[in-house]
């Protein structure tokens, strides 16, 4: 049980590593608001790989084969929101409000844009189920309970991003100039990301 709980750990750290759209998201909320925004920002990627890990253990047939038939759709409507989320952060004056106390509605928002990134690309749930046969884990075989497999596939997400807006939030400065030109750039990727997505849809569909 415990070996099925570590798999599920580094699971949950394995899916968080590779460069996207959420990472950028983290850093340049991490060095705009610190660390424990870049942690929030994190959560809402955990949430959604988390989510996507309890499709791939329980097999739900039905789910994965409506998000494999509409995936291209997935992908263009997915696309909108992660070229709008980085069009938002592109125009945003990224040195405004650097000393102001963050709200728990606007900390809940960096949540809900890295779990929007993660729900709209239908390449991270076949990324978790690959890692999940890589490691063995699955709903009828695991000695672990289900559910306590998906919590340590979060928890193992959270603690790599919690690990990296730390390390940045602690060993990164930099001046209000230098901080919107990142902050510029993080939103041009960011909406290029999300072209990319859109195109890659209509490319589908046709």
């Amino acid at each position: 049980m415990l070996n099925d709980l570590i798999k599920a750990l580094i699971v949950g750290i394995c899916a968080a590593v590779p460069v996207g759209p959420v990472l950028i998201l983290i850093l340049q909320k991490t060095l705009r608001r610190g660390r424990w925004a870049g942690t929030v920002a994190g959560i809402g990627s955990a949430l959604g790989d988390a989510i996507y890990a309890a499709i791939g253990l329980f097999t739900i047939s039905l789910l994965s084969d409506f998000i494999n038939g509409h995936a291209a759709l997935i992908m263009i409507l997915g696309g909108v929101l992660v070229a709008v989320i980085g069009i938002t952060i592109f125009l945003k004056d990224a040195s405004s409000g650097l000393d102001s106390e963050e709200s728990h509605f606007t900390m809940a928002g960096y949540a809900v844009q890295t779990l929007g990134c993660v729900m709209s690309n239908p390449a991270a749930l076949a990324v978790m189920i690959a890692l999940l046969s890589v490691f063995g884990l699955d709903a009828h075989t695991t000695a672990a309970p289900v559910w306590a497999v998906v919590l340590c596939v979060f928890g193992g997400e959270f603690l790599y991003w919690y690990s990296i807006s730390a390390l940045v939030g602690r060993f990164m400065r930099v001046k209000p100039r230098t901080l919107k030109i990142f902050s510029k750039i993080c939103g041009a990727v960011i909406a290029v990301f999300g072209i990319v997505l859109i195109v890659k849809g209509i490319i589908s569909i046709l």
